[in-house]
């Protein structure tokens, strides 16, 4: 798995997404305190719960996206050396031990990845 699938959806989406709303907040604060200094205020009153639901959601998701993380090294380095050792693994017939290493390892992975995305939903 190469590094820069992992990196393009947080380029993609989360700064594109954090840029847009920070836009659309300054925005919104101008505007409102432009047309009505009360109706800012009551704007703005939210803001502080949503701050503080971000941080407590992403204190909840971090360990789960860095054990799929962890898993998702693991894994990669597993299958790396399986590919690079494959003419010792079939010498020694150990084809059906490595699928089944793999195939575990994999199903773990695809578990932690849902456990993960249904955490961040």
């Amino acid at each position: 798995m190469k590094d820069t699938d992992n990196i393009e959806p947080l380029v993609a989406d989360v700064v594109y997404g954090f840029v847009t709303s920070c836009l659309l907040t300054l925005g919104t604060i101008v505007i409102f305190t432009t047309l009505d200094p009360g109706l800012m205020v009551l704007a703005v009153l939210p803001l502080p719960f949503a701050v503080v639901g971000t941080l407590l959601l992403a204190r909840r998701v971090t360990p789960a996206f860095e054990a799929e993380g962890k898993q998702a090294g693991e894994l990669s380095a597993v299958v790396q050396d399986n590919v690079s050792g494959m003419k010792e693994i079939q010498v020694f017939g150990r084809e059906r031990q490595e699928y089944a290493r793999i195939h575990g390892m994999s199903h773990r992975y695809a578990r932690q990845q849902i456990h993960a995305r249904k955490l961040g939903a």
